[in-house]
């Protein structure tokens, strides 16, 4: 008996050893969904999604986004040279290619697990890997200055539709895990 006790918290340990080393919970997207999250963009709005770009051959993907009147972008996107990049008014299309990174884009790498940060305050977009930033840009042209009357959308950007059901461009291809909305600093969703 206290043999089979002794094999049976062993058999315990090493699971619990392997959930341990296990990778986050997330829902993996295959370029057909959207989420359409209800919230509507302000000029003190801020979203952090934690995910990994799962395709790097599909131009334009869209991880999440919306798009107002008056020439109001916001979301970030796979650019047509497949670099991470975001944009705050249709005039403005940011990748984070500035001299600090030698005039590079951040490219796309298949199942790199990156957080993405968009702040309408700040008007910057951040990339992050492992929780330490690795690229930011500031868009100091642009600036969300009333509510965006379309929902923000997961996946996918909302291309004008009061109701989410207009899509631009391309859905993304990704591993979510979370995301994070806040209003003024405070948290008002999380995914």
């Amino acid at each position: 008996m206290k043999q089979f006790m002794c094999v049976a918290a062993m058999g315990i340990a090493v699971g619990l050893v392997l959930s341990a080393a296990a990778e986050d919970a997330y829902i993996q997207t295959d370029g057909t969904q959207a989420v359409n999250t209800d919230y509507h963009v302000t000029p003190t709005t801020k979203v952090v999604m934690d995910c990994a770009i799962m395709n790097n051959t599909t131009a334009q993907q869209r991880p999440f986004g919306v798009r107002g009147a008056n020439g109001v972008f916001f979301e970030f996107y796979v650019n047509g040279s497949f670099g991470i990049s975001f944009c705050l008014t249709n005039s403005h299309w940011y990748a984070f290619n500035t001299a600090a990174y030698g005039s590079k884009q951040y490219l796309v790498t298949v199942g790199e697990r990156l957080t993405l940060s968009l702040d309408a305050v700040t008007k910057t977009g951040k990339i992050f890997k492992d929780g330490v930033e690795i690229r930011t840009r500031t868009d100091n042209d642009s600036a969300v200055t009333f509510t965006v009357p379309n929902p923000l959308m997961l996946f996918w950007t909302n291309n004008g539709s009061a109701d989410g059901v207009a899509f631009a461009d391309q859905p993304a291809r990704l591993k979510f895990y979370s995301c994070q909305i806040y209003e003024g600093g405070t948290l008002k969703m999380d995914f």
